[in-house]
């Protein structure tokens, strides 16, 4: 007597994580493509995955009802042949992992299963807060230093280099410019 057991495993098609900067208060646009061949979408989900959280944005499946975070900034338009997530008014905060999970079955010959994965790392940026404990003393007539301490929150937008204008008192037009690191 011999037994045989077959075994269906989705196939997995997966991507490399995709890094993607934008603007505080911008939108961004995730499209998850499908296989060309794809017959029936059976399950979505949308992750949110950060240091501190690793939250479901968006799911849908056969037989449970579309769950969504956050209605006013997480939209999911499920087409033909990506299924997208758009995030608006983005905020610092948004910096995170996104992931796509979708379970297709294809029309491919044996109506198989597989499961399409992508990876967005995206960080979201912002003006830097200005230096603090900003310091002028005068050495002379025509030398100054100044000193300071950097940034306290550089919002994710690190400061690469300071630019100083100077300008006479008695003149209008700028004496000096001068960059620092």
């Amino acid at each position: 007597l011999t037994s045989i057991l077959f075994l269906l495993l989705p196939l997995l098609i997966s991507s490399q994580e995709i890094p993607l900067k934008s603007r505080v208060n911008s939108s961004v646009e995730l499209p998850c493509t499908l296989p060309p061949d794809t017959a029936i979408i059976s399950s979505i989900v949308w992750r949110r995955t950060s240091e501190d959280s690793d939250d479901v944005l968006w799911s849908q499946g056969n037989d449970t009802p579309v769950t969504v975070t956050d209605k006013e900034r997480f939209n999911t338009d499920v087409g033909d042949e990506n299924v997208t997530l758009s995030v608006t008014d983005l905020r610092l905060s948004d910096s995170a992992v996104y992931s796509c999970e979708v379970l297709v079955i294809t029309s491919s010959q044996n109506m198989t299963d597989e499961l399409v994965t992508r990876q967005w790392a995206i960080t979201i940026y912002d003006v830097p807060s200005p230096p603090r404990d900003l310091a002028v003393n005068s050495t002379g007539s025509t030398e100054v230093i100044v000193t300071w301490q950097p940034s306290e929150h550089d919002q994710n937008s690190p400061i690469v280099h300071y630019l100083f204008t100077a300008s006479s008192l008695d003149e209008p037009s700028d004496i000096d410019k001068a960059e620092t690191s």
